[in-house]
């Protein structure tokens, strides 16, 4: 499911306040290392994007369209975005839900780090 991204400060273990920073549909979101930018999945229409933008809000900045649903979004350090595309709900998988990729998120260069067979456990 898309929803919005909210940010929730958080003092003492008590939420003392709660903004949404993209009120659009988004989902798989992951906050970068340095903890001052985020990425996440973003659907416009029928074309999703990983897109990344401030933990402030603000414009979000679109880095890859994928046009098909993600199964993972990580962002562990640097300039890589790590994803695997996934596909609609009730279709049969294909080939490139087995790639997993990364992404930089300052050229937009995306890079296939990984190639796995859906079935590896009966090949």
């Amino acid at each position: 499911m898309f929803g919005p991204v909210v940010r929730y400060d958080i003092k003492a273990s008590k939420v003392v306040k709660r903004t949404t920073i993209y009120a659009g549909g988004a989902r798989c979101v992951c906050m970068s290392v340095t903890g001052d930018s985020v990425a996440f999945e973003r659907q416009d229409g029928s074309t999703t994007w990983i897109s990344i933008m401030s933990i402030n809000g603000g414009t979000p900045r679109d880095i890859v369209t994928n046009n098909v649903y993600m199964f993972y979004l990580d962002w562990p350090a640097g300039d890589y975005i790590y994803y695997n595309k996934g596909w609609p709900r009730g279709s049969t998988p294909p080939d490139s839900s087995k790639v997993f990729n990364r992404v930089n998120v300052k050229t937009k260069a995306v890079e296939r780090i990984a190639y796995f067979s859906v079935n590896a456990a009966a090949d």
